[in-house]
């Protein structure tokens, strides 16, 4: 019993004398200022943050979530339009646009909200097939003080498929050395 006793005391001491140590880091350049940087993901307007979806997005899913951040309460009017010919989208690699006319879109939805007390916003848009182009307004007194724009395009899983196997076929190494001849006309401009 004694002997129990011993070992388990033993335990318990080996097992809490080995705890974690975390001690500061002292800034090496002696700067009292934090730096901040911003993600790429995000298109920022004024008051209003948006995180997703990414523009000249191509998903096969319906439903999209438009998240982002902002001030609490701030009003926020959002629009999903759709192409009215839902025709073949060919998309250039290079770039990532249509290469077709702009197509003339009808309103499918209009929904208002306000931002949170956390300051942060999520909802939910229904999507057609096609294209569907989002627009995004900030009001601030009845006036619409911002706009900001998303291109969103919903295709089948077959079609998105193809588009992925036309960016394979790319040939990188011409591409690459096309942006190097490119750099170097511009290095050489100033």
């Amino acid at each position: 019993m004694l002997k129990k006793i011993l070992v388990g005391t033993l335990a318990f001491l080996i097992i809490n004398t080995s705890a974690a140590y975390a001690d500061e880091v002292k800034n090496k350049d002696d700067t009292k200022e934090n730096t901040v940087i911003e993600e790429d993901a995000t298109e920022k307007l004024e008051d209003v943050k948006i995180v997703k979806p990414k523009n000249n997005l191509i998903t096969v899913d319906r439903n999209v979530v438009l998240s982002g951040k902002g001030e609490e309460g701030t009003e926020i009017v959002v629009e999903v339009y759709s192409a009215k010919n839902v025709t073949e989208i060919e998309f250039d690699v290079n770039t990532l646009l249509d290469t077709k006319d702009e197509d003339e879109y009808v309103l499918v939805s209009s929904e208002n909200f306000k931002i949170g007390k956390l300051g942060y916003f999520a909802h939910e848009l229904k999507l057609n097939l096609g294209k569907n182009k989002i627009t995004l307004y900030v009001k601030e007194n009845e006036e619409v003080k911002k706009v900001l724009t998303r291109h969103v395009v919903v295709t089948e899983i077959s079609k998105a498929k193809e588009y992925i196997n036309n960016i394979n076929n790319m040939n990188f190494s011409d591409k690459i050395k096309e942006m190097i001849g490119e750099f170097k006309k511009f290095n050489d401009g100033q």
